[in-house]
């Protein structure tokens, strides 16, 4: 809202739009650049997530013989946690864990500020166990979440079966009462709901109140709808790339994590025109192997899958411009990136000039306000083709001459 001697409305299409996360609040006192007028952004919270992860029989082996289920939940539970921020914490709660208890703790508990390959490691010494898919580890996660001060916080549940004593409905049901119950404004409580294969539950998503589902039909597509919840719940995007390892960015970036598959797959440097950047961190994803699992009342093999396998690579501080990641051994190559941007205002004259908020006199103004780059300038790139949603906008104002000289946004 814009005050200048009354109050005006911003325009929805303006404020319907998500600001990206960034560091800090950036204001005329501490920016370096040295804006003219305030920012006002919002700064990074820490996130608790809490990962219920089905390690039943049925992720081992089905009616037509072994299955690698579990292989890629795996390998996508890794991808997770090196996606994990500064002051994150990941907790995972196997459903074999509550065969016969109605409480336990989590089988691996990951922090965002530990190393990324300890982060890795933990997970990938995880073994899964087989057995049914209680819903005691939901309720747990539930309640671990509700009793935690983190001011965001995430329940995540990875099953291809519905639950041995929840319907599909109740489950529903449980998981937005959950989302709904928070009555803390300085929290948030969010649910992605992952289904594997044509056994798992029929949920349905419910964006405005923060439930996600989303359907994987097989073990190859899981690891791609895991790194959508991954993007969704760590505040990154998917850069487009023109070839694979090249892309042309507009604004500057706080991060940019490079993520390839191949056997022989190596991440070296970033290239700009402003020269070469090193990776801040890496680490191999690989599949792992297993224990036999439980299955009825069975021990069968655990086969995984030995195409998985990959190398994630976090590059910092990155220039606007044409870049190159160099990757040698990758089939596939995906790029996600946090934008350096802050959300920020000008004022202009009828002849065009900034005008600084402190010096308004009557007239008409043009108010421009949208993303601004590491320069304090409003990015105008067309919105259809930048990395930030709408990017600019702006309002007319009119001021009287014994209007209160001042701009609040």
């Amino acid at each position: 809202m814009l005050l200048v001697g009354s109050f005006l409305t911003v325009p929805a299409a303006a404020t319907a739009q998500p600001m990206p996360r960034v560091g800090a609040m950036v204001t005329a006192e501490n920016n370096s650049a040295g804006c003219d007028t305030g920012v006002n952004a919002v700064p990074v919270r820490a996130r608790q997530v809490d990962l219920v992860l089905d390690d039943s029989g049925s992720m081992f082996k089905g009616d037509e013989g072994s299955l690698d289920r579990w292989s890629a939940a795996k390998y996508s539970v890794e991808v997770l946690a090196a996606m994990l921020t500064e002051g994150d914490v990941l907790n995972v709660f196997r459903t074999s864990d509550f065969a016969d208890r109605s409480t336990a703790k989590p089988a691996v508990r990951v922090k965002g500020s530990a190393p990324l390959s300890d982060r890795v490691g933990q997970v990938h010494a995880m073994q899964m166990v087989g057995g049914g898919t209680p819903y005691e580890p939901v309720r747990q996660a539930i309640s671990d979440l509700s009793a935690s001060s983190s001011p965001e916080k995430w329940l995540v549940v990875l099953s291809d079966g519905e639950f041995d004593n929840r319907t599909s409905a109740q489950v529903q049901s449980d998981l937005e009462h959950f989302v709904k119950s928070d009555r803390d404004a300085d929290s948030t409580r969010r649910v992605a709901f992952l289904a594997l294969g044509d056994s798992a539950p029929k949920l349905h998503s419910n964006p405005k109140v923060g439930v996600y589902f989303e359907h994987a039909e097989d073990s190859s597509k899981l690891l791609g709808v895991m790194t959508g919840f991954s993007n969704r719940i760590f505040g990154r995007s998917l850069l487009p790339q023109s070839t694979p390892g090249q892309a042309d960015i507009d604004i500057a970036m706080d991060e940019i994590m490079v993520f390839a598959q191949g056997g022989d797959v190596e991440i070296e440097s970033l290239s700009t025109s402003g020269g070469t950047i090193q990776p801040n961190s890496s680490v191999q994803v690989s599949w792992a192997d297993n224990q036999r699992a439980k299955y009825g009342s069975d021990r069968v093999p655990a086969v995984p899958n030995k195409a998985l396998k990959g190398k994630l690579a976090v590059f910092d501080d990155i220039p606007p411009g044409a870049l190159t990641v160099g990757v040698t051994g990758a089939k596939t190559i995906d790029m996600f990136y946090r934008p350096h941007v802050a959300f920020g205002i000008e004022l202009r004259d009828a002849a065009g000039a900034k005008v600084e908020a402190d010096k308004i006199v009557g007239g008409e103004y043009t108010v421009d306000y949208g993303f601004m780059d590491a320069n304090c300038e409003i990015v105008h790139s067309d919105p259809s083709e930048s990395l930030v949603s709408r990017p600019r906008c702006s309002t007319m104002a009119r001021s009287s001459p014994n209007s209160s000289r001042r701009v609040i946004v």
